[in-house]
C-alpha cells in the first residue's frame, strides 16, 4: 500500500472522538487493502484530514482501485466492517459518505460544527 496524507489541522478533536475517526479510517484502509486491486496490485491512499477551530471535521480517503462491485450500496451493504464504520459516525454525529465508480473509492466522514448547547 502506498500511501499518502494531507493534513489540514486548526483546531482539536475529542480524544473520544479521535478514537471513533481512527477506528473508521482503520477500516477503510483494512478494505482497501483487501479490496481495491483484487490483481494484487499496490494500492494507492490518499488520507486527508480538516479540522477547524469550531469543532467540525472532515476525513477522506481515497484508494485507486477497481471500485464497489455492481448494485453494492455503501449505506446498506457490506459486512461488519461497514456496519461498525456507520455506527460509530453516528455517534459523532458525522455523516460517511461514499463515492465509488471503476478509478475507486472515495470515503468522507463529515462532522458538522457541533450545536451549541
Amino acid at each position: 500500500m502506498d500511501i499518502t496524507f494531507d493534513s489540514a489541522c486548526h483546531g482539536a478533536i475529542d480524544p473520544r472522538h479521535a478514537l471513533h475517526i481512527g477506528l473508521v479510517t482503520a477500516e477503510l484502509l483494512t478494505n482497501a487493502s483487501k479490496y481495491a486491486h483484487p490483481s494484487g496490485l499496490v494500492v494507492k491512499v490518499r488520507i486527508r484530514c480538516q479540522t477547524k477551530a469550531d469543532g467540525s471535521f472532515t476525513v477522506e480517503v481515497t484508494d485507486d482501485g477497481v471500485g464497489f462491485p455492481e448494485k453494492f450500496d455503501p449505506d446498506s451493504s457490506g459486512g461488519l466492517g461497514f456496519q461498525l464504520m456507520h455506527a460509530l459516525a453516528n455517534g459523532l454525529n458525522a455523516k460517511l459518505d461514499f463515492d465509488h465508480d471503476c478509478l475507486g473509492v472515495h470515503a468522507r466522514l463529515i462532522r458538522p460544527k457541533p450545536l451549541a448547547s
